[in-house]
């Protein structure tokens, strides 16, 4: 009886352990099903992610690039602007400059006051242009034509009190008036060089340079002429 007890009994712990490791091992199974699962919901969300980062970032790259684009675009603009407004201020200065080669011309028929007339109307046309579009010019330059049309408005004031307070002036052009008109003749060469000097600058040609394409682009504009 005892035999059969513990034969009994030995069947039912050889059952229970049986059972027991059954179930471990169908719970280890169902556990890495539903890890795998999870594991695999958690793949395609970071798929999806990376996805939708890539995207993202591909459209990010492209504004970037059109942006780059906008800002070389208006660059170029920019440059293009001022490139013709320091050309057109330069043709002002030249119609200056030619009104005093005028006075100092040997066919000069012009009396001290219709010389003066004539240089004061053009550096008035030409001093206006300039202020309204300076901006257009480096701080730099635009402080020293500014100087230098000083100088200019000066010697204009001194040509006008010496026509103004000499009657035998009114036929002829004498020495001291000649001095005050090349005095002036000096102004416009050196605002010349300055507004040259610019335009060079902006447009990255080396005074020196040999290169042909810009030379080409620099005959095209008025005071390389």
């Amino acid at each position: 009886m005892n035999d059969i007890f513990e034969v009994s009994s030995i069947e039912l712990m050889a059952g229970g352990l049986l059972i027991f490791l059954l179930s471990v091992w169908i719970g280890k199974v169902w556990n890495n099903k539903v890890l795998g699962k999870k594991k695999a919901r958690f793949d395609a969300y970071v798929d999806r992610l990376n996805v939708k980062h890539g995207q993202k970032v591909a459209s990010l790259e492209n504004e970037l690039k059109v942006d780059r684009h906008s800002l070389k675009l208006a660059g170029t603009h920019l440059i293009e602007k001022r490139v013709a407004v320091i050309d057109q201020c330069y043709k002002t200065l030249a119609d200056f400059d030619q009104a005093i080669g005028e006075v100092k011309s040997s066919d000069n028929t012009l009396s001290p006051q219709e010389s003066y007339d004539s240089a004061l109307l053009r550096f008035t046309y030409f001093v206006s242009f300039f202020e309204r579009n300076r901006v257009y010019f480096s701080a730099g330059t635009a402080k020293k034509v500014s100087k230098s049309h000083a100088s200019s408005a000066a010697t204009l004031d001194l040509i006008k009190a010496l026509v103004h307070a000499n009657p035998t002036l009114s036929t002829a052009i004498n020495e001291q008036l000649q001095s005050l008109f090349n005095k002036l003749n000096s102004d416009v060469n050196r605002t010349r060089q300055e507004i040259e000097s610019e335009m060079r600058a902006i447009l990255q040609v080396d005074d020196a340079s040999d290169d042909i394409d810009a030379d080409n682009a620099l005959s095209s504009l008025s005071m390389f002429r």
